[in-house]
């Protein structure tokens, strides 16, 4: 009994996690053609397809952090409707926020509230080799 709970529990805890899949992959983006002269080239951010509504709803998309050889680390998710990632690198280090103009003219990104703030280095991602 205790055997098939453990497996059970494995198998649950696996299953639960979103694991993108080639398959999921919906768009990249360049950093260093998103905001010119800020990021270094060879910097993405890639989204996946983590929940989708089709024609009932919005998309939910999981969002990495990659520069496609050393690094993929997990930036976190975003509603296609009324959230987004914004990027800005300064040197070394790039910073993340995640924004929202939910309650506001929906179309209208010059009023948002800011939900999550991170930031990241550069040197520190590619020295350990993170793979999320």
């Amino acid at each position: 009994m205790r055997k098939k709970l453990s497996v059970f529990l494995v198998c649950l805890l696996l299953g639960c996690g979103h694991h993108p899949k080639k398959k999921d992959h919906k768009f990249t983006v360049n950093l260093c053609k998103y905001k010119p002269g800020s990021c270094n080239c060879g910097l993405y951010a890639e989204g996946y397809l983590s929940f989708g509504m089709g024609a009932w709803g919005r998309d939910l998309y999981s969002v990495y952090l990659t520069d496609s050889s050393h690094f993929r680390v997990y930036i976190g998710d975003f509603d296609e409707e009324n959230e987004r990632f914004e990027y800005d690198c300064s040197g070394d280090s790039v910073y993340v926020e995640k924004r929202t103009n939910k309650g506001y003219a929906r179309d209208d990104w010059s009023t948002y509230k800011v939900l999550d703030k991170k930031s990241y280095s550069l040197k520190d991602l590619q020295k350990g080799n993170v793979f999320e």
